[in-house]
């Protein structure tokens, strides 16, 4: 029966892993919540002449 802890403790591992480093990397919408409001616009273009 040791097998079969042996692959669970390394799933639990490799899930705990996975986790720290979703959270590690944040989301820029979960950051931003909403689009900027002129997002439909263009942008702008600087002229150099």
């Amino acid at each position: 029966m040791a097998e079969g802890n042996n692959w669970m403790r390394s799933l639990c591992e490799s899930e705990r892993a996975r986790v720290q480093a979703a959270q590690k990397n944040t989301l820029v919408w979960a950051l931003r919540q909403s689009p900027p409001a002129d997002w439909h616009l263009p942008l702008l273009q600087e002229k150099n002449e």
